[in-house]
């Protein structure tokens, strides 16, 4: 299964790359590579440069996600190798080429206007939920903060409650892209993200202190 999804994963970053070549000729001379919280382009990059940022930063994360364990001390490549980390890696994958879609529409329209991120930031935190609680203790993938990496409970408890934090707030973020716009269902991702980071460094508050 794993060396299907690898397949996949790399299908679908050849095959993004290959329609960026395609339709490099019709970007303007400076792209779109950032937006604020409303969609709207707020920083710029040679066309050179800006439309293959994306392809390459999508391959070197899928890379690390995929092949990190040789980065790591032997002891601690066994909780890499029980980690799903041919699914994260597709999950990465999926999410960086259909941002670099979204990023090459933005750039060849008036205005430069990224239609659809919080749908696909919505997607891929559910997808990240649902994946969260297999993941082990590594320094590649999860929630990387000190109080995790120092204790395999802590790690769990965390990972298990990013689980959930990220599924409702990808829900919560649909619902306010309806109600209210791009803006607020933006913060609430960001806030569902961040929330296992408080959370783990309560725990690790509450067991220092027990």
């Amino acid at each position: 299964m794993s060396r299907l999804l690898d397949r996949i994963s790399l299908g679908v970053t050849l095959g993004t790359a290959a329609l960026t070549a395609v339709l490099f000729p019709r970007l303007p001379a400076r792209v779109p590579i950032h937006f604020d919280v409303h969609g709207i382009a707020d920083g710029f990059a040679p066309r050179a440069i800006g439309a293959w940022l994306m392809p390459a930063a999508t391959l070197l994360t899928w890379a690390t996600v995929r092949y990190g364990r040789w980065l790591v001390p032997r002891s601690e490549r066994e909780r890499l190798d029980k980690s799903p980390t041919s699914v994260v890696g597709l999950v990465v994958v999926a999410l960086f080429s259909a941002l670099q879609l979204l990023m090459l529409r933005a750039g060849m329209q008036p205005g430069g206007r990224l239609v659809g991120l919080v749908v696909l930031l919505s997607v891929a935190w559910i997808a990240l939920g649902l994946v969260m609680p297999r993941v082990r203790r590594n320094p590649f993938i999860g929630v990387r903060v000190p109080w995790t990496l120092a204790s395999d409970e802590n790690w769990a408890q965390t990972h298990r409650f990013a689980g959930l934090t990220f599924v409702g707030s990808a829900l919560l973020a649909l619902a306010l892209e309806v109600l209210f716009g791009t803006a607020p269902a933006v913060v609430v991702l960001v806030l569902g993200a961040l929330a296992p980071v408080v959370y783990s460094w309560r725990l690790a508050v509450h067991a220092r202190g027990s």
